[in-house]
């Protein structure tokens, strides 16, 4: 049998537990609710799950470590190539990266001068900076900006800052870090971005259920700021910031170990998400985003008649989704 297929015993699974009760223990976010978070884990019953390949036996304890924590970074993940060449080796998460793009999946400019940015992930800071840059320069002359991150489950928070740095006029406070037995850490957007920033016009921000982590503290502090009206659905709720821990002999446990306070807020999304200013279904965000911007252009009694002839063809084009109020 291989790693991959191995059948896992009762005593294989205590051993595992004991390891994840005292990473809990020494790293998870709440001090005061590790020691108990780790005697509960002690106790979940190994020869329950004895009999279980690992991958299936690391979703069923990640769905347990959920249960009993209520955050969604705390879980297990199998890895028959610990990490060696894993995803903790530069080059394979900068091929990685590349292979999506660093994060920018597409950048366009939609009917009546609306621009789009669908974001899928906040990769590394080096690697995305030169992409994004590159979308939010190619869209400057837009009127509306449209910025997609209902596929993005997340990434690097310091990329977050400089996103946000192309939207608010000067660097500005977003997040507090706190970690325990560290110096809260304040997170500000960029003091200064390449080219040209995106500033007196309207920004919609589109997420779903599925929106995490990074992508949501973008959405949460944008939105905290009052620069971006957010349309979709309430994002995962997943606020907390993790690290990666190796557990002999195939397993990499993550732990929750920071907690983002928003600046404007005093609080997080944690567990709750961030709640949408225009709540419909995820599928439907991107046409009434669009539908919204298109009638705040019709507002402006500055266009010639042949800009206004385009931005009502691309809104008759829209039909009629659902309303924005």
């Amino acid at each position: 049998m291989t790693a991959t297929t191995e059948l896992s015993t009762a005593t294989e699974i205590r051993t595992l537990l004991e390891g994840i009760a005292l990473e809990v223990e020494q790293r998870f976010v709440f001090p005061e609710r590790a020691p108990e978070l780790a005697a509960r884990i002690r106790q979940i019953e190994a020869d329950a799950y004895a009999g279980l390949v690992p991958r299936e036996l690391s979703v069923r304890l990640s769905e347990e470590l959920y249960r009993l924590s209520g955050d969604r970074h705390l879980y297990l993940r199998f890895d028959p190539d610990p990490p060696v060449n894993g995803s903790g080796d530069p080059a394979w998460a900068e091929a990685r990266s590349a292979w999506n793009n660093h994060g920018v999946a597409r950048a366009e400019r939609l009917p009546g001068n609306v621009g789009l940015i669908e974001l899928t992930e906040f990769s590394p800071l080096q690697l995305a900076a030169p992409v994004i840059s590159a979308a939010f320069n190619l869209l400057a002359r837009s009127r509306a900006l449209i910025i997609d991150l209902r596929r993005n489950g997340g990434g690097h928070g310091d990329t977050v800052a400089f996103a946000c740095g192309y939207l608010l006029r000067e660097a500005t406070h977003l997040i507090t870090f706190e970690e325990r037995g560290q110096k809260p850490q304040m997170s500000y957007s960029a003091a200064w971005v390449p080219g040209q920033r995106f500033l007196d016009r309207p920004v919609y921000v589109l997420t779903a259920n599925r929106t995490g982590s990074a992508a949501e503290e973008f959405a949460y502090d944008l939105q905290g700021a009052g620069r971006a009206t957010l349309v979709g659905e309430r994002t995962s709720g997943a606020g907390h910031m993790c690290d990666f821990r190796h557990l002999p002999p195939h397993w990499a446990l993550i732990v929750p170990t920071v907690r983002p306070v928003g600046a404007f807020t005093g609080d997080s999304w944690e567990a709750v998400g961030v709640q949408p200013d225009r709540e419909v279904p995820a599928e439907q965000a991107l046409e009434v985003a669009h539908c919204a911007a298109l009638e705040g252009i019709l507002a402006d009694s500055g266009l010639s008649s042949r800009q206004r002839e385009e931005v009502e063809r691309a809104l008759q084009g829209l039909g009629s989704p659902r309303s924005v109020e």
